[in-house]
């Protein structure tokens, strides 16, 4: 889009329903429950005997996009009651919501999975 004095503008949109914050503020915390622990060791379990070393690889770069919730949180679309954070190197979905100061992590569930198997362990956490 171009602007009478003929520089260049873009319209930005803003995703989600964040507030902005006080760039000074440590945002949020991060807290995975039992549930996500679970399937982050299911997710382990599953590429470790693939290739050594590379559970350990899952593990670092899903805690890395679970880190990131700290500045990211509240950007990403909702599903299924959730907020969905998909996973940089995996096929992973992070399930989170926002309560407070806290980010708490529900669920890291492949998303390779049927639709029905996700939402049915979704509604059981």
């Amino acid at each position: 889009m171009q602007s009478q004095s003929g520089i260049r503008t873009r319209k930005i949109y803003r995703l989600g329903n964040c507030q902005r914050r006080d760039p000074t503020k440590r945002l949020v915390k991060v807290v995975i429950l039992d549930s996500a622990k679970e399937h982050l060791i299911e997710g382990f379990s599953f590429y470790e005997p693939q290739n050594p070393g590379l559970g350990s690889y899952f593990l670092d770069s899903l805690f890395a996009d679970i880190d990131s919730l700290t500045i990211y949180a509240g950007i990403h679309p909702f599903s299924n009651g959730y907020q969905r954070c998909l996973s940089r190197r995996f096929p992973f979905a992070i399930y989170y919501l926002i309560q407070g100061d806290e980010v708490r992590v529900y669920a890291v569930l492949d998303s390779r999975r049927k639709p029905s198997f996700i939402k049915r362990t979704l509604k059981r956490i």
